[in-house]
């Protein structure tokens, strides 16, 4: 196997498909085709016929005109419902209402025109076949009714994805599509690319807002995408907001949920605790209309959240006897105990069967406690317990609590629709979503960490019809993931460091630690589209080709990397010298070890991170932080030919270029000379193969 520094490309090559109906599938990213044959009465084709197509909700009518085959194409399309009208000399005018289209569609509808005076009009209602049959991709369209009705507690229309065959949910609702990974899977909103570079999450994450409201429908292509679809080898989720028309319409709602009817937990009601708080109030309102009818459009949607919950913590304390220095245990002389003490902390076996040891005296190199005063100040501030249903019940116990978690989020999605002019129209959308989320309390009743993060996105889309047969799509656009993660103690992290006691279980439990030990870190990932593409009607040829850029800027600072001195009370090397006793077990032995050091705070380790965010120099008390860059290029060309009405054929080609990622300050390392000899053979080398 070869590899090249120069990146990666990839050529994919569309199937060749024959398809016998009269419909060509022509992938659109957020619009819809429709094509059709006009004939006359005696069923022969009638060319030069001016076939007119009016968004019923805008007002907005789109023109095209039968060529030498009768054959009429309307390659961008709104979706929506709309209104089909056919007219030329000699016929009467034929007019068909309630054609619906979704997004990525491709419908075909035949006209057969009356003999007549042209002031004579024919209406009929259409009847659409509402499955693609002569389409070989593979997927559905989810509409606003299935949006609106089916039940969706996380208010996340993206939740839906679900509903198409071969596709499953994995890893805390992440999803896959035939088994593929869920980074396989590629989102657009509006035609621009809102899959989170970061972290590509799949298809029930999006970098964009997309509340209920304001979602239209969106389609799903589970397999066999056309070439116009790009960066994903999954499912393709096409996604596009609503937009006002020439009435006004709105929404409002709010859904609330509380306690009232809730149980109280089993351990609540043991320790005498109030039910934990559970109340969310999810709501808002969407609204849309003209500005100026029949030219200039508005769709504005709002959602909120406010929630509060609390959850039943029981974390591992230190009992005041122990804080004295007192270590008490067992000594066996009563016969085997499961239980030594009651919840409440009251000894169940005789005076005489328990032993103590007097921490701070026990080991000649270990007398008394820290001089600084910092580890009894953090040894203290640990609660008394309240109740021993974990801990050994003579040192350690449990301290329950209620943790409350509130969350506050705000999304709104706000797009305008302009008609500059017959062959110009604008579209601009920006939305954001902006949500606190502070971490779980902690034993001082600080916060472990505070969560904010936001996403703003902006898209701005121009379409062009130069004639009925030539007609362009350039779209612009971004996604942000702005998220910032800091320590929720007022007093924050030290420099002189941050202590972790391991005489508690589990230290890497934020709760079994008096005071925040998170180290902040932030995420900030941009990418941005340019997508331009073109559609040329030429005969029975639809040719369609294009080209889009995404950059992508993630810039990330890690905070787990101990860039502040992390001081633990382990010591496995030198332990703590307690030697052997009557009736103290091994167990207990190495526990009181790791317990004088906790208290005379004896440091088995300190580790601190060095981090170079330069070529020069490493920063001391400073995290690490990466820009990272990359470019994506992808470039199509398609035909779809109709041969004959019953008969189309669809030829693809896609290119995609993916140069390699970098870093920005140049912090990479890349190997001396290339990567010739990491992989596979060394330059001039030789292998040989003993069996």
């Amino acid at each position: 196997m070869r590899l090249r520094n120069a990146g990666c490309s990839r050529l994919a090559v569309a199937a060749l498909t024959l398809l016998a109906a009269s419909t060509s599938l022509l992938a659109q990213v957020t619009t819809a085709r429709l094509e059709g044959f006009v004939r006359d009465p005696s069923d022969a084709v009638v060319p030069g016929v001016a076939v007119v197509s009016v968004h019923e909700s805008t007002k907005i009518s789109y023109e095209a005109l039968t060529n030498e085959s009768g054959l009429f194409v309307f390659a961008k399309l709104p979706p929506g419902r709309h209104t089909l009208s056919a007219e030329i000399p000699g016929f009467k005018r034929y007019q068909a209402t309630g054609i619906i289209l979704e997004v990525g569609d491709t419908r075909s509808y035949n006209v057969k025109l009356e003999t007549g005076e042209r002031a004579e009009t024919v209406t009929v209602v259409a009847q659409v076949a509402t499955v693609d049959t002569v389409s070989h991709a593979i997927g559905s369209v989810v509409n606003s009714k299935q949006i609106e009705q089916l039940p969706l507690v996380s208010r996340n229309p993206l939740d839906l994805f679900f509903l198409q065959p071969g596709t499953n949910r994995f890893q805390a609702g992440n999803s896959r599509n035939d088994g593929l990974r869920d980074q396989a899977t590629n989102v657009t909103v509006e035609g621009i690319s809102a899959t989170e570079p970061g972290l590509g999450a799949g298809a029930t994450s999006s970098a964009a807002p997309v509340p209920i409201e304001a979602v239209g429908e969106y389609r799903v292509v589970t397999s066999s995408a056309e070439a116009e679809y790009g960066r994903g080898a999954g499912a393709q989720v096409q996604m596009v907001y609503r937009s006002g028309g020439n009435q006004f319409h709105g929404s409002a709602f709010d859904f609330h949920r509380n306690k009232a009817l809730n149980a109280n937990t089993f351990f609540g009601n043991r320790q005498g605790l109030p039910n934990p708080t559970f109340i969310r109030n999810q709501f808002g309102g969407s609204l849309g209309g003209p500005i100026i009818k029949n030219k200039f459009f508005f769709h504005f949607t709002y959602e909120g959240i406010r929630q509060k919950t609390e959850s039943l913590v029981n974390a591992l304390v230190y009992t005041p006897t122990l804080k004295s220095g007192t270590f008490r245990y067992y000594t066996g002389t009563g016969g085997n105990r499961n239980t030594l003490v009651d919840r409440l902390g009251n000894s169940l076996v005789p005076a005489s069967d328990i032993g103590t040891i007097n921490l701070l005296t026990i080991d000649p190199t270990r007398v008394g406690k820290d001089t600084s005063g910092n580890f009894d100040k953090l040894v203290g501030s640990f609660p008394a317990p309240n109740n021993f249903d974990i801990g050994d019940g003579f040192n350690t116990g449990g301290f329950r609590f209620l943790s409350n978690n509130p969350l506050t989020q705000n999304q709104w999605v706000g797009k305008f629709d302009y008609v500059l002019s017959s062959k110009h129209r604008v579209s601009v959308s920006y939305a954001n979503r902006r949500f606190d989320q502070p971490g779980d309390f902690l034993l001082n009743g600080t916060r472990s960490q505070l969560n904010y993060e936001a996403y703003p996105t902006a898209i701005v889309a121009l379409n062009s019809s130069f004639t009925a047969k030539f007609l362009n799509e350039l779209r612009l656009g971004g996604t942000k993931r702005d998220a910032t993660f800091e320590n929720g103690d007022p007093e924050r992290y030290q420099r002189q460091g941050i202590v972790v006691f391991w005489g508690l279980a589990d230290p890497t439990n934020l709760r079994a630690h008096p005071k925040s030990i998170f180290l902040p870190q932030y995420f900030k990932h941009n990418a941005n589209t340019i997508a331009d593409n073109a559609t040329w009607i030429h005969g029975n040829h639809s040719f369609r080709g294009g080209v889009d850029t995404r950059i992508n800027r993630i810039n990330v600072s890690f905070g787990g990397d101990d860039f502040i001195p992390v001081i633990d009370t382990r010591d496995a090397s030198n332990p703590a010298n307690v030697p052997a006793m009557t009736g103290l077990a091994s167990a207990d032995r190495a526990r009181a070890a790791q317990l004088t050091d906790d208290l005379t705070g004896s440091v088995g380790r300190i580790q601190q991170d060095y981090n170079a965010n330069s070529k020069t120099a490493f920063s001391p008390f400073d995290t690490k932080y990466r820009l990272w860059r990359s470019r994506e290029y992808g470039f199509f060309f398609q035909d779809t030919w109709k041969v004959r009405s019953n008969l189309t054929v669809n030829l693809g080609v896609r290119y995609e270029l993916m140069p390699p990622h970098f870093e920005a300050q140049g912090l990479y390392s890349y190997p001396v000379g290339g990567t010739n000899g990491v992989f596979g053979l060394s330059r001039g080398a030789a292998t040989t193969i003993t069996l």
